[in-house]
């Protein structure tokens, strides 16, 4: 699984945004609520609430089973995938960086 990388900015107020464009891509719709899950790294994971309030325990069997499909069956290997991301993310950042010096 290659994972989408998408930049979110966080407002003087917090709240977080991302392009509608973005959004719309991902099937967000105005007023969904997301939940922010602190991964304890300096990582953060977004899932997407169903309009029906889920608890947070359902809410992380969900994702452990979502994470287990996709091939992500120990800890190790989760921790991989964030790393992953975060170096995705990085590059991403350094890009940018450097398109703007261009």
């Amino acid at each position: 699984m290659n994972p989408d990388v998408i930049s979110v900015r966080v407002s003087g107020s917090g709240v977080l945004a991302l392009s509608a464009v973005e959004g719309r891509q991902r099937g967000l719709k105005d007023g969904d609520a997301l939940t922010m899950i602190d991964l304890g790294d300096g990582s953060f994971l977004l899932v997407k609430m169903p309009r029906t309030q889920m608890t947070l325990d359902q809410i992380q069997k969900g994702f452990g089973k979502a994470l287990a499909q996709a091939g992500y069956t120990s800890r190790e290997k989760v921790t991989e995938l964030v790393k992953e991301v975060k170096r995705e993310m990085a590059d991403e950042r350094q890009a940018r960086r450097t398109k703007k010096r261009a």
